[in-house]
């Protein structure tokens, strides 16, 4: 990835923020290109917690991913992504 003051990440199959209405038209906006990434296959609340058990159950639409998706690798993926985007960006490594 190069270099950039923000990264935007969209989740492919989001039912709640169509496609091209949400990330991509922010990214078009800004004044420097961002990174952008789009996360395959993942729903709008693939950017929530994984759920226990008891709240899948209380909360199914927000905690359900659709097939393929494994929301606490995504999360795993993400947070390694941040680490390494503040490194570069604020340490310039």
């Amino acid at each position: 990835m190069t270099s950039a003051a923000l990264t935007l990440y969209r989740p492919s199959a989001d039912e709640i923020l169509v496609h091209p209405w949400n990330a991509e038209r922010i990214a078009q906006l800004l004044p420097r290109p961002p990174e952008y990434q789009v996360l395959e296959r993942a729903g709008h609340f693939v950017f929530l917690a994984p759920c226990s058990p008891a709240l899948t159950v209380l909360a199914r639409v927000v905690c359900t991913d659709p097939p393929g998706v494994d929301r606490a690798a995504v999360h795993t993926r993400l947070n390694a992504d941040l680490v390494d985007f503040f490194t570069r960006t604020l340490l310039g490594r």
